[in-house]
């Protein structure tokens, strides 16, 4: 494959912007990159308009987000979702491929990283906050997720601890509601056999939250 005319393997060491694709028979053949993007890590919101990429780590610098700007977030899964300006958060560990056009942001690719990730939301997408009204009634699970950001996937654990001993049981995604920082969702996961009598108990899990329940 040909890149600025050039043969490469096709292989990339970081994110890259690219237009012009050349195609034969259905095939990607060529790719011209564009010379007004780049990748950083680190980013927050100064406001509506502008923000700060490189955030945290040594070279940060301010743009201007032009107003049909388009920003798309990528989480752990590789979920795409499109959002705006309000919806980044403070991080100096997301990844960040931007393209400027009249030295405004035109693009924005945003790469969350949400497992194991402590980073503050403030100002920008929230992390959950809670998990409550968890009840069973066979065969599903009702459960709120608070905190939830619209149209962002959660990945919810269900668990069994029986004398100190944990067994995952499966694992399911919500996908948080539109226009609430609520989501209440019903899972579909089967009969649980009541483990109460023992010692045991249930437990739901997801993005650092966790609630227990008895069958």
């Amino acid at each position: 494959m040909k890149i600025d005319n050039r043969t490469s393997n096709g292989s990339f060491s970081s994110n890259v912007v690219f237009t012009g694709a050349d195609y034969d028979d259905g095939v990607i053949t060529g790719l011209d990159s564009l010379g007004n993007s780049g990748t950083v890590t680190g980013i927050n919101k100064v406001n509506n308009e502008n923000v700060v990429l490189g955030y945290g780590n040594g070279s940060e610098s301010t743009y201007v987000v032009a107003d049909d700007a388009k920003i798309f977030f990528i989480d752990d899964d590789g979920t795409i979702t499109e959002g705006a300006v309000s919806n980044i958060r403070r991080s100096d560990e997301d990844v960040v491929t931007y393209v400027l056009e009249d030295g405004q942001i035109s693009y924005l690719f945003i790469q969350q990283y949400f497992e194991d990730n402590d980073q503050s939301s403030s100002g920008g997408r929230q992390e959950l906050t809670s998990i409550n009204n968890v009840g069973y009634s066979s065969p599903n699970l009702t459960l709120t997720l608070n905190g939830t950001n619209a149209g962002q996937n959660y990945k919810v654990t269900l668990k069994m601890i029986v004398a100190g001993v944990t067994t995952e049981l499966g694992t399911y995604t919500v996908t948080g509601a539109t226009g609430a920082t609520s989501t209440t969702a019903v899972l579909s996961v089967g009969t649980l056999a009541s483990i109460a009598a023992s010692g045991g108990i249930y437990m739901v899990s997801c993005g650092g939250q966790n609630a227990t329940f008895t069958a």
